[in-house]
């Protein structure tokens, strides 16, 4: 497939992003941006509709391209919004949130609440392709089987991408598990015990919550601004005046403000846990979702002392169908074996191991996240756009680097679970900020997920939502 008119629309974005192109002004003609890019005119053309689509340029009749007048949403976050610094008793989950996730499930109403992206833009159909085709050569009486760390294609794969991201770990530092949900657990089961204090980011990827609360486990939050992500001299005050005993940490296309943490503090965290042994359990699920051509760095780049484990999961780049997640470590690995001893693969997990090892191969993977990685960088690009222009101008919004989520603060007067509710009612959903925070901070915020395709329906439903704020 041919992608080159992402280089035309990266090219104006950035224009646009830099200042280069203001608003109003025109851009150069459909031929001229041919003749200075070399790609074709149909390319171009393919581009500056692309961008018109998503609200960034306007057409005008025998006049050509300007730059639209999109209204600008504010995005100066205060640099502290939540209390932070003081550890919680034994993590609880709101009765409120298991309220609206049921409504949710009830309306089967995802946009735009959904914990997880589109799944229009994910191969599903390819997987289930490759798992029928390993399922009809499997025999009654020899069920597939893989070794207790997982499947070694799998492993090996997982290695080999880690390495184009500058990681450096052997196939067999790395085990493969059930679900990214699964190797949370084990982390926790091995770095923790119940009663310990763990570090976490607020707002958080609120599934999270869940495992902590499982181990009975003590939460001390730490703000992570929807710009810059965490203050590295707040990471170490923490860690020198608590007895923290492990961090969960969501450093790259964070949940739910999709910013990633500069290298710099990437750096600084990583060094501070190692140099007083104190393991981070990264949950790097969204990573390959950047909104970049490569994905950036993660803590485990700088992870000197082997005391980062590092979790991924092809759940959200090959569906929740693939949901095969993995760790990352060498320091850890024997202790989260010895846990898995006594769990029994299931032949079903076994098979879906082989096939995603399969379809990675086999179906260009790397092609196919590309086009996840566009799809959804327009389709924030325009859901972005649509917020300046249907909320009010006392909002704020993040600036995504990655992702499906942007973190809105609404007026100081909205409260956000209310305000759920009612959207819920109208078949909307959203994710009130209280649901992100163990201490339920964030009254005005929200989570959206703008990774749907932006149909009639799904405008209709973000100006209805806009139109609940007035």
């Amino acid at each position: 497939m041919n992608w080159r008119y992402q280089e035309v629309v990266r090219f104006v974005q950035n224009c646009i992003d830099t200042g280069t192109l203001k608003p109003g002004e025109r851009l150069q003609s459909v031929r001229e941006m041919s003749a200075q890019t070399g790609f074709s005119v149909v390319t171009v053309h393919h581009a500056y509709s692309l961008l018109e689509s998503e609200g960034m340029i306007e057409a005008r009749p025998r006049s050509g391209f300007y730059v639209a007048h999109t209204p600008q949403i504010s995005t100066d976050f205060p640099e502290l919004v939540v209390p932070h610094g003081k550890a919680s008793g034994e993590v609880s989950i709101s009765v409120q949130l298991y309220r609206l996730m049921a409504l949710w499930r009830d309306r089967k109403i995802e946009t735009f609440g959904s914990l997880h992206p589109s799944s229009d833009l994910l191969p599903t159909q390819e997987l289930l392709t490759h798992m029928r085709r390993f399922l009809r050569n499997v025999r009654p009486d020899r069920p597939p089987v893989t070794s207790l760390a997982g499947s070694s294609d799998l492993r090996d794969i997982v290695s080999r991408r880690a390495a184009t991201r500058g990681i450096r770990i052997r196939e067999n530092n790395t085990i493969v598990t059930s679900s990214s949900q699964t190797a949370l657990d084990l982390c926790l089961d091995v770095v923790t015990r119940p009663g310990d204090l763990v570090m976490i980011e607020s707002p958080s990827y609120f599934p999270l919550f869940a495992a902590l609360q499982r181990r009975h486990l003590r939460a001390i939050e730490i703000y992570s601004h929807p710009m810059t992500g965490i203050d590295p001299d707040q990471f170490d005050h923490l860690i020198d005046t608590n007895d923290i005993r492990a961090c969960l940490l969501m450093p790259v296309n964070h949940f739910p403000t999709g910013v990633s943490y500069p290298e710099g503090v990437l750096q600084r965290i990583a060094s501070k846990a190692g140099d007083k042994a104190v393991p981070i359990i990264e949950y790097d699920t969204f990573s390959e979702l950047t909104h970049a051509p490569s994905n950036p760095h993660s803590l485990k780049n700088f992870d000197r002392n082997d005391f980062v484990l590092q979790i991924g999961s092809f759940a959200s780049t090959l569906g929740p169908l693939a949901g095969a997640g993995w760790v990352l470590n060498s320091r850890y690995r024997e202790a989260i074996l010895e846990k898995l001893v006594f769990t029994d693969l299931a032949a079903g997990e076994a098979a879906l191991q082989h096939a995603i090892a399969e379809c990675i191969v086999r179906h260009s993977y790397d092609r196919q996240l590309r086009h996840i990685r566009e799809q959804l960088k327009a389709r924030m690009r325009r859901g972005m756009h649509l917020v300046a222009q249907l909320f009010p101008r006392q909002c704020t919004i993040s600036r995504p680097s990655g992702g499906f989520m942007c973190w809105i603060r609404l007026p100081g007067n909205v409260d956000s679970i209310a305000l759920a509710e009612r959207a819920a009612d109208l078949g909307i959903s959203i994710i009130p900020g209280p649901l992100l925070s163990v201490a339920s901070s964030f009254r005005n915020f929200i989570g959206l997920n703008f990774s749907f395709e932006w149909t009639d329906a799904t405008e209709d439903r973000l100006a209805t939502l806009a139109g609940l704020l007035e």
